[in-house]
């Protein structure tokens, strides 16, 4: 009897992990490269540009490109696309010819202990100008605990679903940027929050 039980719970437990398409979450090594924008001569965006390759060693490999970046205290920007590689021909001297672009329906962002990047409440996912991207616009807090894992070196997910497939693919890791790299995109952050209390700062 006892083991009946087991067996019923065993495939229960199959069922639900089956019904709920768990996201996969795979390792991953991630460039960031840091990203501003002025209006005039201050400060009018942070971001950073990240690259991701799944640390695959067979079948397919997982390619990321794209960017996040705080615009407004009340958001900023994701934009992203991805492709996809044959495990053995990473690093080949023709590697290049042999990714194939995939569509992508969403990307996300998400530090640690933070929630996730959304499309921001009556907006929508659109078409970036770079062939195969979408971009969409998204809640600040996200994006600001973002930054401060990239500025501290704390590991991040990026995440994607793919058209067709049932579940997101998520790729993580910490974002490797040099050390000069780090501190203009924290002087930023710090110029750019300056900009923004002085422009919204209550009218004498």
């Amino acid at each position: 009897m006892k083991s009946a039980v087991q067996r019923a719970a065993l495939a229960a437990l199959a069922c639900l992990a089956t019904a709920t398409q768990a996201d996969t979450l795979t390792e991953a090594l991630l460039q960031g490269q840091m990203q501003q924008s002025f209006e005039g001569d201050v400060v009018a965006s942070c971001g950073v540009v990240i690259s991701g390759l799944e640390l695959a060693s067979s079948g397919k490999a997982l390619v990321f490109s794209g960017s996040f970046a705080v615009y407004d205290p009340g958001g900023g920007l994701v934009k992203g696309g991805a492709n996809e590689i044959d495990a053995k021909d990473v690093g080949s001297p023709d590697s290049v010819k042999r990714i194939n672009p995939l569509k992508v329906e969403n990307v996300w962002f998400k530090a640690q202990g933070a929630p996730r990047t959304v499309v921001l409440a009556g907006s929508s996912i659109g078409k970036a100008e770079d062939k195969g991207y979408i971009i969409y616009p998204t809640p600040f807090k996200p994006l600001s605990s973002l930054l401060q894992s990239v500025l501290t070196k704390q590991p991040i997910q990026v995440g994607m679903r793919v058209a067709g497939r049932k579940a997101d693919q998520v790729l993580f890791g910490v974002v490797n940027m040099s050390d000069a790299q780090s501190e203009q995109l924290a002087q930023c952050v710090t110029e750019w929050t300056g900009a923004m209390v002085e422009k919204y700062k209550p009218k004498q």
